[in-house]
């Protein structure tokens, strides 16, 4: 089985609000012209409770809400320009709110690496990540078709979410990522999310863009390390 390096597919960051923005539905047209103009945006949308502004080809979405911010970033190029875009935005998202009080901060990133085969790649995962599995599936009758683990580290501040398996072009566009078009996909693929997250306290708004900064970069910094230990044996 071969496996590519991984690539950093996708980056989402998100701020949630302790109350509602008491500005946000009078302000939900300036909203919308505002993102478009400062972010060279093309399209919009909205809903009762937020707008959007995203660029057509599904690689920028960044959405204001009445509890929160959202800056989701596809087919990254990179990870610098994500992280000065996504500042840029947050930071005037919470000045045009006026938001004071914030109780979530989190960022998670999304990689894949392509690999020669799905039913190999399964396998391989399974023999890396479950040692002893045969006899576990041995009531089933067959091998595992799929597979997928999801940890939590949820013990205090900041938490995490860990999640790693073997995924199909269909079932990322299905699942997580709103870029539609099979051409940016490899036939099959490792896929691994990693999600860092502060919810324990509220915090003022500078104090959830610090953070927010730091866990950008250390969201990074996990999943390149993870990234060069799920790599097979020599």
């Amino acid at each position: 089985m071969e496996l590519q390096d991984f690539a950093v597919k996708g980056i989402t960051s998100q701020l949630r609000f302790v109350t509602p923005a008491p500005t946000f539905i009078d302000q939900r047209g300036h909203l919308i012209e505002a993102l478009m103009r400062e972010h060279e945006l093309s399209e919009w949308g909205y809903g009762q409770d937020f707008v959007d502004a995203f660029r057509a080809d599904g690689s920028v979405t960044l959405r204001v809400a009445s509890r929160e911010l959202r800056a989701m970033f596809e087919n990254v190029e990179s990870t610098t320009e994500v992280k000065k875009a996504t500042k840029s935005f947050l930071g005037w998202g919470l000045d045009s709110l006026g938001v004071e009080r914030l109780g979530y901060v989190g960022v998670r990133s999304f990689r894949i690496a392509a690999a020669d085969s799905f039913r190999a790649l399964n396998e391989w995962l399974l023999d890396r990540l479950m040692p002893g599995h045969a006899q576990l599936l041995q009531p089933f009758g067959s091998k595992s078709s799929d597979s997928g683990w999801v940890l939590e580290f949820h013990d205090k501040d900041p938490k995490h979410n860990l999640r790693i398996g073997p995924m199909t072009p269909e079932q990322a566009m299905a699942q997580v990522f709103r870029d539609q078009d099979t051409d940016h996909y490899p036939p099959q693929f490792l896929f691994l999310d990693v999600d860092r997250l502060y919810s324990d306290e509220e915090m003022s708004a500078s104090e959830a863009l610090q953070r927010w900064e730091s866990a950008f970069d250390r969201n990074l910094e996990i999943g390149e390390t993870l990234s060069r230990r799920l790599r097979p044996e020599p």
